[in-house]
């Protein structure tokens, strides 16, 4: 639920769908072959959610995310290296946004 309640943060020119095509766009590469947007919004829904459990003390939880296995492996590497700095305030939207382009490319 949180993560349909979110999509209102991610929809179309919406700052990470900006960031997301900017960088694409400074890349030169060629965009990645899965819907980019919404595998970063399944990313950071999941791993807010991952978070607050482990700060309540609740039970593990695995997101939604790795749980199916969306988006291929090269994703959910490049994704859960590049976007928790992001979560954490270490980096800006636009710089993870760059760093996660670069790594796909790199595949």
């Amino acid at each position: 639920m949180f993560h349909e309640a979110s999509h209102a943060l991610t929809r179309t020119n919406s700052p990470l769908d900006v960031a997301l095509a900017a960088a694409v766009k400074a890349s030169g590469a060629a965009p990645p072959q899965i819907p980019l947007l919404h595998a970063v919004h399944f990313f950071i829904t999941g791993e807010a959610v991952r978070r607050a459990f482990v700060q309540t003390g609740g039970a593990p939880y695995t997101p939604y995310l790795y749980s199916l296995k969306l988006f291929g492996g090269p994703f959910l590497d490049a994704a859960a290296r590049i976007w928790p700095a992001y979560i954490d305030g270490k980096r800006t939207m636009p710089q993870a946004a760059e760093d996660l382009i670069r790594a796909l490319a790199m595949q």
